[in-house]
């Protein structure tokens, strides 16, 4: 989990989401839940059903590779085969029929938001984006300088330039940001430049 409070993590997505410095902070948390769906294939959010079945994790496979076990294991001879081959084909169905779900679900979120996640990506994009990297720099400029932070902010702001990650300002801003870690970290950033 991000040390900063801008610095947002997605669970849906798998993102690191970064807020606008100058966003209201009652509308960072919706726009960032909007975002993460989206960047997770989902044009509004997900229904709850689904999140029900992604919170299974596991269990979902098990379960459906129990129900295999016992089918093919009442039916197919000998029965230790049977039992094997009811795991395997149980567990891939119970695969198959999530994987069918996520694509009704995503449909279903475009059709009734009208518009496609990328609409949703370019709507949010003045409160909250992904991050463009830094991540781990902007974390530790803040942990050891923690009067930085607003500054450190405004850099990861302008990194996540949607429209165009190598602007001239968005690379600036890399090269300010890498400048003041590496003042907090001088031999990790001697290490990185060795290696570029």
């Amino acid at each position: 989990m991000p040390a900063a409070p801008w610095l947002i993590d997605g669970p849906r997505s798998k993102w690191v989401l970064v807020a606008n410095p100058d966003a209201p902070s009652a509308a960072v948390a919706p726009a960032a839940d909007r975002l993460d769906a989206a960047l997770a294939g989902f044009a509004e959010p997900p229904p709850r059903w689904l999140d029900i079945v992604h919170g299974l994790g596991l269990r979902w496979l098990l379960a459906w590779a129990a129900i295999g076990a016992v089918l093919a294991g009442s039916v197919v001879e000998p029965l230790v085969g049977g039992v094997f081959l009811g795991l395997i084909g149980g567990a891939f169905l119970g695969g198959a029929i999530e994987a069918a779900m996520v694509r009704f679900a995503r449909r279903r979120a475009e059709r009734r938001a009208g518009r496609g996640t990328d609409a949703v990506i370019a709507s949010l994009a003045s409160t909250v984006r992904p991050t463009g990297g830094g991540i781990d720099w902007a974390e530790a400029v803040v942990a050891a300088e923690p009067q930085a932070a607003a500054e450190v902010h405004g850099l990861m702001w302008r990194m996540a330039d949607l429209g165009a990650p190598d602007t001239p300002d968005s690379q600036e801003a890399a090269e300010r940001l890498f400048e003041l870690w590496k003042r907090v970290d001088p031999e990790a950033a001697a290490e990185l430049e060795l290696d570029d």
